[in-house]
């Protein structure tokens, strides 16, 4: 089979298991990229990738590369010769993560500053703790019912709109005088993409004087676990919210920044 039709029937297959339109693309990319640098699938060459993954790229991006090309291999139906993960160095405190205090200074600069597509979506990632790709596929009605179904890999959770949230959402939909549709929507009136709405973040974040590193969509759904935790939320619940499919994937929202830890300490060693 040549190159497009296999990526062709590869497409099809990630869209029957529901794989989300982003990790769709990213799939079928890495094995375009995988046949057309390699030519053919067989022991030499898939080791060949393993290296080049571990030589050019961080563990994380290298890991998610070996997980898609399984993923292929899968399809493929060739099971035995998926790649083993890159080992990965375990931390045992998060290099930077967005506080609290800084999340409240940045919608309500986002507010006041009259961007409110921009505050309900970050809102909405905090208080519900879905990925981007998931946030660009919630509808008025979602809000309006006061929850949404998502379906991914297989997999179905259902998200929760708190009530206050919910009830500012509809307010601004109001005033703007939309009753139906997708909720976040750029200037020409179609859903934002991920990388839009993401630089804007940055822009926004740059304006109020807050690290631009700290301010992405993800930073919300990692400080919508960790504030859920904080207060005293159940670990196996939130995995169900997040739709992971092991609690010790959860468990990494439970780590301290490194400054937190150094506060902790300062605190507790007096002696």
């Amino acid at each position: 089979m040549e190159v497009q039709g296999q990526l062709e029937g590869y497409e099809r297959y990630l869209k029957a298991r529901g794989f989300s339109q982003n990790t769709l693309r990213s799939y079928v990319w890495v094995a375009a990229y995988f046949l057309r640098t390699y030519g053919e699938v067989s022991a030499a060459t898939l080791a060949r990738y393993r290296d080049y993954l571990s030589a050019e790229f961080k563990d994380s991006t290298a890991n998610q590369r070996v997980q898609a090309i399984n993923c292929y291999l899968r399809y493929l139906g060739k099971d035995d010769m998926r790649l083993r993960c890159v080992c990965v160095q375990q931390v045992t405190f998060l290099e930077q993560a967005i506080t609290s205090a800084d999340y409240r200074r940045f919608i309500s600069y986002l507010h006041d500053g009259g961007y409110l597509r921009d505050h309900f979506a970050v809102r909405v990632m905090a208080t519900t703790g879905v990925r981007v790709s998931e946030l660009l596929q919630m509808e008025v009605d979602d809000v309006r019912r006061g929850s949404m179904d998502i379906r991914s890999k297989g997999k179905a959770r259902r998200v929760y709109f708190p009530d206050a949230v919910a009830t500012g959402v509809l307010g601004w939909l109001e005033e703007e005088g939309r009753t139906a549709g997708p909720l976040f929507l750029n200037r020409y009136g179609e859903v934002i993409a991920a990388g839009g709405l993401a630089v804007q973040l940055r822009v926004r974040a740059v304006e109020c004087g807050i690290d631009e590193r700290l301010v992405h969509p993800h930073a919300f759904r990692h400080l919508y676990a960790r504030s859920f935790l904080e207060a005293g939320g159940d670990v196996v619940f939130l995995a169900d919210l997040l739709g992971h499919s092991s609690v010790e994937t959860t468990r990494k929202y439970l780590r301290r920044t490194a400054d937190e830890q150094r506060e902790q300490v300062n605190k507790l060693v007096t002696w």
